[in-house]
């Protein structure tokens, strides 16, 4: 029985891949460039601008783990962990009008050296999206967050 279920499953995998829609791969060189290009201090917006463009349909999209984002995200958020792919972008805001809010970890807190969110807001506009912004971080220079702050991330636990 196991057996014929691998089998389907081999079987049914060109087909799948065949409907699949090409991915264009970008070499190193030309990401570069695009990352080189990107203007992220247009891109970039303060905690009251996030509640603001949130507030007026914005969609607020937390890029950190699964499990930091069950613990409690932003309300309305919605998850897409660190792969942004043009069907996960699809799923989340189908109109590529749509303002886009990402925040990560390193958002919130000092965690690594390259943010999440300055990797995806350049795939996002590569994506055709125009309207894609990140949430300058909100801690200060010694690593400290505001508690209020950071209450606004952890007020809503995923069901």
């Amino acid at each position: 029985m196991l057996r014929l279920a691998f089998t389907l499953v081999l079987t049914a995998l060109p087909a799948l891949a065949a409907d699949a829609p090409p991915v264009t791969v970008m070499q190193p060189a030309e990401y570069a460039q695009s990352v080189g290009q990107f203007d992220y201090a247009a891109h970039t917006i303060k905690l009251e601008r996030l509640n603001e463009l949130a507030e007026s349909g914005g969609v607020v999209i937390d890029l950190r783990s699964r499990e930091a984002y069950d613990a409690g995200h932003y309300k309305g958020a919605k998850w897409l962990g660190p792969d942004v792919t043009a069907e996960a972008l699809a799923a989340i805001a189908p109109d590529k009008g749509t303002s886009l809010l990402f925040y990560c970890s390193n958002s919130l807190m000092r965690t690594r050296m390259i943010s999440l969110t300055d990797i995806a807001l350049p795939q996002a506009a590569q994506l055709g999206y125009a309207n894609v912004f990140k949430l300058e971080r909100i801690w200060d220079e010694a690593g400290h967050t505001r508690a209020d702050d950071l209450a606004l991330f952890t007020a809503e636990k995923a069901n």
